[in-house]
């Protein structure tokens, strides 16, 4: 049996069992296919990915995508193939007033699938201002959002609030008003989270009164942010609110960027046992490839610093998103499920993160990615990943 690749002798995890083996995947017409064992195998390329890891394509479930659609926006293909990703969740740069256009200038032509969250806002967050959106309770187009729903099944995920110091003129009205939505939604038969920024939030508010509000399969962002109220008690562990939130069912995304989050508090969160459902990256066109923002590999690389294991940080970029976010065939290496897949190296070397609160360490390891296959076919490599490649079948002569 010929089949278009195959990877073989790569470190794949099992996440049920919370182990991994080395093993080969076959691929053929975009997608992992199990193999018939009995007939000798071939296929037109092979890789060889010894000693690295094969881990489903990433999927950076919170940043901004709306390429010149306002000053915040990335072009996802510009970013997310180099570092492993193949799906991406854009978290509210549109509204009902701006989502169709970002749609069509940037959904429709990009390889990375990008999924929604919809501001509730009705032009998103489009600028870095210091008024920011308007989450006027009264303002909300349900009936423009839930037309958006009916067209955009398959793209829209969610909603999105954001609560901070220059959004709760309404206090948590408009978050409110968001699940009622949701609910409203979910009950026409849409799938539709809430995803809800908290950081620096007025001082008047309690974390405990916005966790009340989530529902199960909500998500809670930015856990690991320093300005305002926290999450944590005085003695650095995790207040009880936000644990018996998660027992039933809320989530939590890191959203790290390049303020909303220290090392201080990641390593407090994680010593207590309390890791990120989601590893996101909320980069924008300010903090990409800057330090502390970067990309997704910036917060993968941190959490593996401040205790997180290997396998839970590859779970928090694969399978969480995909199942809670019902993404599809996505997120895991079986078959009939989409090639979307990234080659990773742990290299050994001594890397400095820093947030931007004066707080430093050193790592010890690094992840770094070798190759990006989107429906199974490579849309990044390293240029010194050999991968096994057979130079005898290097093309000689050019017509």
């Amino acid at each position: 049996m010929k089949y278009d690749l195959i990877i073989k002798n790569g470190t794949v995890f099992d996440f049920e069992c919370r182990g991994s083996s080395v093993k080969d995947l076959y691929i053929q017409d975009g997608y992992i296919v199990e193999p018939d064992l009995k007939q000798e195998t071939s296929a037109d390329r092979v890789i060889d990915a010894d000693g690295m890891l094969v881990v489903p394509g990433l999927i950076d479930e919170h940043a901004h995508w709306a390429y010149e659609i306002g000053s915040l926006g990335l072009n996802a293909d510009m970013i997310c193939p180099c570092s492993g990703v193949t799906t991406t969740v854009d978290a509210g740069s549109t509204g009902v007033e701006n989502f169709e256009a970002f749609y069509r200038s940037n959904i429709l032509r990009c390889q990375t699938d990008t999924k929604v969250y919809l501001h509730i806002s009705g032009n998103g967050v489009t600028v870095t201002a210091t008024h920011e959106e308007d989450q006027d309770p009264g303002a909300i187009d349900g009936e423009k959002i839930f037309r958006l729903f009916d067209r955009y099944p398959d793209c829209l995920r969610g909603l999105k609030v954001r609560l901070s110091q220059h959004t709760m003129q309404y206090g948590l009205e408009p978050l409110k008003a968001a699940v009622r939505l949701a609910d409203d939604l979910n009950a026409a038969g849409h799938f539709c989270t809430v995803a809800v920024h908290v950081a620096n939030i007025p001082k008047t508010v309690k974390i405990e009164e916005i966790l009340e509000l989530l529902r199960p399969g909500d998500i809670y962002t930015h856990p690991y942010q320093n300005l305002g109220p926290t999450i944590f008690n005085k003695d650095g562990t995790v207040i009880e609110a936000v644990k018996k939130a998660r027992k039933r069912g809320v989530l939590f995304s890191s959203g790290t960027g390049s303020i909303h989050w220290c090392l201080d508090h990641m390593e407090k969160a994680y010593r207590d046992g309390f890791f990120p459902d989601f590893i996101s990256s909320d980069i924008v066109d300010y903090n990409v490839y800057t330090r502390p923002g970067f990309n997704i590999l910036y917060p993968m690389c941190v959490s593996l610093l401040c205790g997180m294991s290997v396998i839970d940080i590859f779970r928090a970029v694969t399978v969480n998103p995909a199942r809670h976010l019902g993404l599809g065939k996505v997120g895991e290496l079986k078959p009939g499920y989409k090639a979307d897949i990234a080659i990773f190296e742990v290299q050994t070397r001594r890397v400095k993160f820093v947030d931007r609160f004066g707080g430093s360490a050193d790592a010890a390891q690094v992840f770094v990615p070798m190759m990006t296959l989107k429906n199974g076919k490579a849309v990044f490599r390293q240029i010194y990943f050999d991968g096994g490649y057979d130079y005898s079948k290097v093309e000689k002569n050019f017509v």
